[in-house]
């Protein structure tokens, strides 16, 4: 059986040489792996090029997000929370037809044998997610 050639893992100076380059902190167990492991394989391989340290095969078109802290869960709250305001409500409707077409961006139904309440509501989410309207 042939295994692939693993790339060899970096030393202590690279990982720090390339946090300090792309303004990161690599999490313990990836540190963990591209010291003791590999700087590649199954991920691509970290390693410093002609442009500095960066993953082989990644573009570096948004390189500037890198060092940019990752949204929390959390911060999306506030955004789900105006987007779900902003949904008709079957309330507001004559019937259960005006309200399903509100769903469905304007958009009558046709040939639609299921009624919106025997669809529910995880069918709505995802017809009125796709509604430009609501973006």
């Amino acid at each position: 059986m042939n295994r692939p050639s693993v790339p060899r893992p970096l030393t202590e100076a690279e990982v720090i040489e390339a946090e300090v380059e792309l303004g990161v902190t690599f999490p313990s167990e990836y540190r963990h792996y591209l010291l003791r492991v590999s700087s590649g394989g199954a991920v691509e391989q970290l390693e410093k090029t002609e442009n500095g340290w960066w993953w082989a095969g990644n573009s570096t078109k948004r390189r500037d997000l890198l060092p940019l802290p990752f949204p929390h869960p959390d911060t999306y709250e506030d955004a789900d929370d105006e987007f779900y305001r902003r949904l008709p409500r079957a309330e507001d409707y004559a019937d259960e037809d005006a309200f399903s077409d509100s769903m469905n961006g304007g958009t009558p139904s046709i040939g639609t044998s299921t009624s919106g309440r025997q669809r529910g509501l995880s069918s709505r989410r995802s017809t009125v997610a796709d509604s430009p309207r609501y973006w």
